[in-house]
Order: C-alpha cells, then structure tokens, then sequence
C-alpha cells in the first residue's frame, strides 16, 4: 500500500447501551475522521447508543469519511460471517475489535470464515485473561497484531497470558477537558441532583461515578462513607452548620447492586445517606454538583506512577493552599483516614516516609512512626 492510499478502518463494538468503551470509541473516530487519508465505518448494532451517536455526528458535521452500518447476524458465528464478508468486500485494513463479544467475532471470523484482515483489540478490564483454552487461543490468535491496554497495570495483567509480549502497547483513555473545563467553577454549578432527589441547598454531596460492577469496588466507598458520616456530622454540629450529608452512587446496575443492597441493609442506621442514581447521560453537569468525589488510584492508573507514601498530618484544612505538616492524630485530618490508606489491599505494600515536627519538636520521630505502623490490621 503506497503513501498517499486511504487506508479503511473498521470499528467493531457490540454493547447497545452507553459506558466509557463507547465514549473511547467516539472520541477515536471523530478525531480520526479529520483526517481524510482514513475512512471508518462502525459496526454495532442497530439503534444502539454508539450507532445513535455517529448518525447524529455525522448530521451536525457533515462528514463524509465516517459512516456506521448495523451489524448483522443472530449469533456470533452470523455475525463472523457478516464481518468477513464486509472486510472481503470493502478492503478493509485494519478492524478495531472494542470489547470481548467483538474479540470473539473477530476470531471466528477469521478461522471459520477465511477473514484476512488484520485485528487490533482493546482491552480496558483489570483482571487476568480466563484460564480456558478459548480464551488464551484467541487473544494469540495470529489476527490480532496489537492488544492495546489502557493502563500499564492492565497490560501487566494481560501479559501472563500473551506468547508474543510484543503485541501489548499501553494507550491511555481520552477525555475531553473542555466538558470539564470549568467544574471547580461555583457560578457554573447546577442543582440537579439536589432538586430531583428533594435535598437542601446546602445538603453536602459525596460521589462516585462508575458502573455497579465488582471490579469497581463499591464496597471501599461505603466503607470509607461509613466512617466519614459521624465525623462529618460532629463537624457540622460544632460548626453550627448542621447540614445534611448524602454519598451518591452514579453508575448503571452491572452486577454489584445485590452485594450494595445487601451491604445497607445491613447498615440500617446510615441507609438513608446513599443515593443511587442509576446511569445517567449528564454526567459533566452532574459532576459540578458534588462537593467531594471520591476515586481510586487505580482507576486513575496512579498506582503504577507510586514508588512511596509521604504521610503527615496536616495543620491546615483540604484544599488550604499550605504544606505545613503535623504530628499524626494532631493535625486536620482524621486518624481514620490514615488507616484506609495503610490498609488498601494495593497500597498498603509502598514504603512511607514522614516529616512530621515530632511531638517533642525535633521530629520526625518514633512516636509518629509507631502511631502509623499501629494502625496496619494486615
């Protein structure tokens, strides 16, 4: 293939529903479809969110080299055979598979159906690649040149089960900053949430945005929630403010709903401080709205980024602008907070160092040291 040929992509996604896999592959396709030396057509399938999504762009944008077509077949073997026959037919380059199902149709595609075409698969799940002869068969199936990891521990986990290491790149997730560009901004803020679930204006909100999947480790939220609902609210009853607080749940049911539902049941005395929302499509607005929220380093892919923990107590509140330490347990922060640290399962094997003034004034010292190591259960 010379320079100056169109090289044609094809996208492949099966979910009908909308979550960050979809949103990855709207941003890909829209930004490539600036460049006119690359046609894309998505596959996926009719009237799904993605498929609604490209026919829209396309109308407020005129693009010519970006089209979708549903995708066709009643199981996987129909849909391999329709893949095969649209590759032989359009002289497709490169065929971007987007999720598992996608994964699968591509590998039957190609050993049943005699489809040539190269395979790039993305992989965004942080857990190892299933112990069964399938699944090892088809993520080294000779198709698929590049598995490409959205984060370096993701590519870590997939690598076990790769012959060829070669083939797993790591390309990060996009976001567009421009949807969050003004989210800190207060005049900006909006009250969505507090009007349609009947809450106070000044209701303290804390929130997590993700799907209810184990892998998202709700558990750690209610967990910390459980620990910051009597601390904050003895704040508010010292500072007089005596506002209500609620922890939101934003995400779509994807397996974890029962062991969340199992979990306030059992905490009948603070169930009525979280909020599920379900999925929601106004995230960026939404998201102005809460006070506090709460994340993982993992999901951040930080984790990968950490060599050491510097701990100390803080002698001004969050957000302060100052960097003046404390001693452990004196400053502004909860001891409780240290623990959650100390004890998650993914951090809590990092070196710490501290530079605290020491309880004596010539700090750091052993005290600071020995209150920290107390608080590891594990």
């Amino acid at each position: 293939m010379n320079s100056h040929s169109v090289h044609y992509i094809a996208h492949l996604s099966t979910p009908k529903n909308w979550r960050g896999g979809e949103q990855q592959i709207a941003y890909l396709a829209t930004e490539l479809s600036e460049n006119k030396m690359i046609r894309q057509t998505v596959l996926t399938p009719a009237n799904s969110s993605l498929s609604n999504f490209i026919e829209n762009y396309n109308k407020e944008n005129a693009t010519t080299n970006l089209e979708v077509e549903s995708l066709k077949g009643s199981s996987k073997f129909g849909q391999a055979r329709f893949l095969a026959s649209f590759c032989k037919k359009n002289k497709i380059t490169i065929v971007h598979l987007h999720d598992a199902h996608a994964h699968t149709i591509g590998v039957l595609s190609a050993v049943f159906f005699q489809n040539k075409t190269k395979f790039i698969l993305s992989r965004r799940v942080d857990f190892p690649v299933k112990n069964n002869f399938f699944s090892k068969y088809k993520y080294n199936h000779s198709s698929i040149k590049k598995i490409v990891c959205v984060s370096d521990k993701i590519k870590e986990i997939t690598a076990p089960s790769i012959k060829d290491k070669s083939k797993l790149v790591t390309v990060h997730s996009g976001i567009d900053l421009e949807k969050f560009n003004n989210l800190n901004d207060k005049k900006a803020k909006t009250t969505i949430l507090r009007q349609e679930y009947n809450l106070e204006k000044d209701t303290i909100l804390i929130g997590n945005v993700a799907a209810l999947a184990p892998h998202k480790d709700y558990i750690t939220f209610l967990e910390t929630a459980k620990i910051l609902i009597p601390k904050l609210e003895q704040r508010e009853k010292k500072e007089n403010t005596n506002r209500e607080i609620r922890f939101f749940l934003i995400g779509k049911e994807d397996g974890s709903e029962t062991e969340i539902q199992n979990w306030l049941n059992q905490n009948q005395e603070i169930k009525n401080y979280f909020i599920l929302t379900g999925f929601r499509n106004d995230i960026p607005i939404i998201l102005k709205e809460l006070d506090v929220f709460l994340d993982k380093l993992d999901k951040l892919d930080l984790l990968d980024k950490l060599e050491v923990w510097h701990l100390n107590d803080s002698r001004d509140e969050f957000n302060s602008g100052h960097d003046r330490h404390d001693n452990i347990g004196e400053g502004k922060m909860n001891i409780d907070e240290f623990k959650i640290l100390l004890n998650h399962k993914k951090m809590k094997n990092y070196p710490f160092i501290i530079e605290t003034p020491g309880f004596d004034g010539n700090g750091p010292d052993q005290k600071n040291l020995d209150i920290l190591k107390s608080l590891i259960t594990s």
